[in-house]
């Protein structure tokens, strides 16, 4: 049994290596999916800044939750063809919170990222010493995964 586990562990690597090396980031699609996502990711600090603007926050979150379905369910069924979930919340009395300011809050979670571009610099960095240090491995190719 040892030698198949090493072999399977083997395949395992080599499957893995396979992925990456066919994986790419695009990233203008990434922007496109933050665009069209951010303002659902979002709702929660709408719905702080609503509390803050003296809401309720049972109100802030139920008006926030029933325009986040209806514009989902508007997508689903092509009823929209971008996220209007911002333009529902500000023509939304109940929130009390002004175009500007919901566009403000929006146009902050995209940056709001806490260290994710520092951990991803790290990384890129030791990826970057471990080849230096060991130039044959980053050569590596993996074979066909059967």
């Amino acid at each position: 049994m040892l030698p198949d586990a090493f072999f399977a562990s083997d395949r395992f690597l080599e499957t893995f290596l396979t992925i990456l090396g066919q994986m790419d980031a695009w990233p203008a699609v990434i922007a496109a999916e933050t665009r069209h996502y951010l303002p659902f990711l979002m709702t929660t600090t709408i719905m702080m800044e609503a509390v803050k603007a003296g809401v309720g926050r049972e109100t802030a979150h139920h008006a926030i939750k029933e325009h986040a379905l209806a514009t989902v369910g508007d997508l689903r069924h092509g009823l929209v063809n971008h996220n209007d979930l911002i333009d529902r919340l500000a023509g939304d009395a109940r929130l009390g919170l002004s175009r500007a300011v919901l566009e403000a809050i929006v146009a902050g979670g995209d940056r709001a990222v806490g260290a994710a571009h520092a951990q991803i610099a790290a990384f890129a960095s030791d990826v970057r010493k471990l080849e230096a240090a060991s130039p044959a491995a980053a050569e590596y190719a993996p074979g066909a995964i059967l």
